[in-house]
């Protein structure tokens, strides 16, 4: 639990290093329950408003193919 803690606010501090140089000005947080709750508390506040779709689901062992259909029938929400 951990390791994927420390995981969650690596990427978190890479996206805020992205936003720096390249103003993101969408984020969809794709993640499983647990690992979604901690990206929630770790997420800046500044990164609130762009944050346009959560997708609460472990896509761990999927394909890139289902993975991209799951994405595709949930873009209504982004």
């Amino acid at each position: 639990q951990r390791a994927e803690d420390q995981f969650i606010r690596d990427v978190m501090t890479h996206l805020v290093d992205l936003d720096r140089r390249a103003r993101l000005r969408k984020l969809v947080l794709v993640a499983p329950p647990r690992a979604m709750a901690e990206l929630r508390r770790v997420l800046p506040s500044s990164f609130a408003s762009l944050v346009t779709a959560e997708i609460t689901k472990d896509l761990t062992n999927h394909s890139v193919t289902a993975i991209t259909e799951l994405l595709q029938a949930e873009e209504a929400l982004f």
